[in-house]
């Protein structure tokens, strides 16, 4: 709740602080924060190969489904190449994901590993 203030007229505001047992800092430099940075546009690679796998193997699925006697070869053929297309990209995708999640994920040990347990 604001509080008035005498000599200027302006409202004060009553802060109320929890004290902690310790805090640490930690400094970084440049290069790692520009690593931390680029860390999250990665995530693309994961919301994409999550989605590229689903399609292949949906496709996949249909093609163990339908009867192969009925249907065109133009049909089929296409069936096939988006089943293997999104399970090979998919798969590529998740593989660059966490590779780079892995490179961000040793930055960060890097900087905890300063203080120390």
């Amino acid at each position: 709740m604001p509080y008035e203030n005498e000599g200027t007229g302006q409202a004060e505001v009553k802060i109320v602080r929890g004290r902690i047992d310790s805090l640490a800092l930690y400094e970084i430099t440049e290069g790692e924060l520009d690593a931390l940075e680029r860390g999250s546009p990665y995530s693309i690679y994961l919301n994409v190969g999550v989605s590229l796998l689903t399609l292949g193997l949906s496709f996949l699925a249909s093609l163990l489904a339908i009867e192969t006697q009925a249907h065109s070869v133009i049909l089929l053929t296409v069936f096939v190449v988006l089943a293997i297309a999104g399970i090979i990209g998919g798969a590529v995708l998740l593989i660059l994901w966490r590779g780079a999640r892995a490179e961000t994920t040793g930055v960060v040990k890097k900087i905890r590993q300063r203080i120390g347990e």
